[in-house]
């Protein structure tokens, strides 16, 4: 599915019984795609998220939501979470996780 946007990415399964890609794409953000499950591919694909460097890591958590985790340009980890499970895309602001080295 990556073949159809120039990027590097992962895909997680999401409970709604399709898949979410996300992909470093080619400006050093974050696209995404809702890819159906079974037949058919989606060439809609979204850009958000803060320039970072690396693959993106995509999982699903205990609650069933799709979690995206990036590695910033400045080092420091970030992730946004989808909003609730099965709402197609529809994910909250990336947020920086922990504190830089040396950072109180």
């Amino acid at each position: 599915m990556f073949w159809l946007r120039q990027g590097v990415g992962r895909a997680a399964s999401a409970p709604a019984h399709q898949a979410a890609a996300y992909l470093r794409d080619g400006t050093g953000t974050t696209s995404l795609s809702w890819q159906p499950a079974g037949r058919g591919v989606s060439t809609t694909w979204s850009t958000s998220g803060v320039p970072f460097v690396g693959s993106p890591a995509v999982a699903v958590d205990a609650s069933g939501r799709v979690v995206a985790a990036v590695v910033g340009v400045d080092g420091r980890p970030r992730a946004s979470r989808q909003r609730r499970a099965g709402s197609d895309g529809q994910f909250g602001d990336w947020t920086a996780i922990g504190n830089r080295r040396g950072q109180a």
